[in-house]
């Protein structure tokens, strides 16, 4: 016997005609779909409002992002960071008011992780020499 083939949407399809045509009850209905309640109500309003496009899925990634530096500020990071390669977070931050008081100083690591990020520095380990492990390239090797 073939499998039957279905997707999200078409359950949801499905599940909004069951409810509209009233037969059998709410809760029964999101027992049998495998949903909860709250995800049934949450549907047939979308539905209700949107139409069939409300059903679809939609982005769980957060609209904003409180902690977000602006670009103006990333913008002063860098253009600091250039002129002074040598001078590291700690020194930025320290220094970052008083060259832009008008606003907002960014955090020790917000600067670390703009500085990470736009030139190409990683964490790693200190002294960077190969252990005895990644020194045998094969795995018969003595």
């Amino acid at each position: 016997m073939p499998w039957k083939e279905t997707d999200a949407m078409k359950e949801r399809e499905n599940f909004l005609h069951e409810v509209m045509l009233r037969e059998k009850p709410f809760k029964s209905l999101c027992q049998e779909y495998g949903i909860s309640e709250k995800t049934g109500y949450k549907w047939k309003k979308r539905f209700e409002e949107e139409g069939k496009r409300g059903l679809l899925e939609r982005s769980r990634a957060p609209r904003d992002s409180p902690g977000r530096l602006d670009e103006d500020t990333v913008i002063n990071i860098i253009n600091l960071r250039n002129a002074h390669p040598t001078w590291g977070p700690k020194k930025i931050c320290a220094l970052y008011p008083k060259m832009h008081p008008k606003g907002l100083t960014p955090s020790l690591s917000s600067i670390n992780r703009r500085n990470a990020t736009t030139f190409g520095r990683s964490i790693s380990r200190a002294g960077g020499y190969p252990t005895a492990r990644s020194a045998n390239r094969s795995p018969y090797a003595i």
